[in-house]
C-alpha cells in the first residue's frame, strides 16, 4: 500500500486512494501526455473488486468526457473496456510496480480516445486508431480462433473440456500432444479458467467457435 501511495505521489499526484464499502478506490485527475506535446487532465475513478491492491481494477470516466460507444470501447457506465477477460494482464499487475504499469496503460487508452475523437471529426477511417478486439461473445470467439493456431478441432474440444477438470501436476496436456501440460497448453488453460470465473460465457463462446470451425472443415471436405 505504501508503494502504491508513493507511485501516485510520484507519477500521478492528482489521484488519491480511499476505501469505500471494503473496496479500494483510486480517483481524481489523471494527467496524460497527449499528441502535440501538451498534457490533459481527465477525471477518472479506478475501482478494485476488493480491498487488495493486487487485484486488477476497472477504470471509469466519471464526468462523461468520452462518448459511450462500442466503437471507442467506453461502456454505458463509463467503464473503459481496455481488454477482454482473456487478455487482461492479471499476472503483470500482481508483480511489484504493477500500479505504475497499469496507470501507463490507462494513459495510453486515454490517448487513443483523444486520437479517436480527432479521427472521427476529420472523417478518417477507421475512427479507432489501434488494433482491437470484438466485444462480448464475438471477442471471445476471436480469442479462441487466434489461440487455436496449430490445433485441429478435436484438440480444441479436449482443451475446452479440460477447463473444468482438475489437473494433476506433471499430467500430460489434454490436447493430445503427449507433452506435459507445463510445456504445452498450461498457460492457455490457466487463462481460460481464470476468465471463466469472471464470465462463464467465455466457455460458451469457445464451443460456438469450435462448432463453426468444424462446420467450415466439413464444407471444405464436401
Amino acid at each position: 500500500m505504501r508503494e502504491d501511495d508513493y507511485t501516485l505521489t510520484a507519477i500521478q499526484p492528482g489521484l488519491r486512494r480511499r476505501q469505500q464499502s471494503g473496496k479500494l478506490i483510486v480517483e481524481g485527475e489523471l494527467s496524460v501526455a497527449l499528441p502535440g506535446s501538451v498534457r490533459g487532465e481527465f477525471i477518472v475513478q479506478i475501482r478494485y473488486p476488493g480491498a487488495s491492491p493486487f487485484q486488477l481494477p476497472d477504470v471509469y470516466d466519471v464526468d462523461g468526457r468520452f462518448d459511450r460507444a462500442a466503437e471507442n470501447h467506453v461502456e454505458a457506465t463509463g467503464r473503459f473496456c481496455m481488454w477482454l477477460p482473456l487478455t487482461a494482464p492479471v499476472a503483470d499487475f500482481q508483480r511489484p510496480g504493477g500500479l505504475a504499469r497499469y496507470l501507463d496503460l490507462v494513459c495510453e487508452f486515454v490517448r487513443l480516445q483523444v486520437m479517436y475523437e480527432e479521427r472521427r471529426m476529420r472523417g478518417v477511417e477507421p475512427h479507432w486508431p489501434w488494433a482491437d478486439w470484438e466485444h462480448g461473445g464475438a471477442g471471445y470467439e476471436q480469442w479462441f480462433r487466434e489461440n487455436s493456431v496449430g490445433l485441429v478441432p478435436d484438440q480444441l474440444e479436449k482443451l475446452i473440456e479440460a477447463v473444468g477438470a482438475h489437473s494433476r501436476r506433471a499430467a500430460k496436456c489434454p490436447c493430445g500432444s503427449r507433452k506435459k501440460a507445463g510445456n504445452c497448453h498450461k498457460k492457455w488453460l490457466a487463462t481460460v479458467r481464470r476468465s471463466v470465473r469472471d464470465d462463464p460465457t467465455v466457455l460458451t463462446a469457445g464451443y460456438v467457435y469450435l462448432n463453426s470451425w468444424r462446420e467450415s472443415v466439413r464444407r471444405r471436405s464436401t
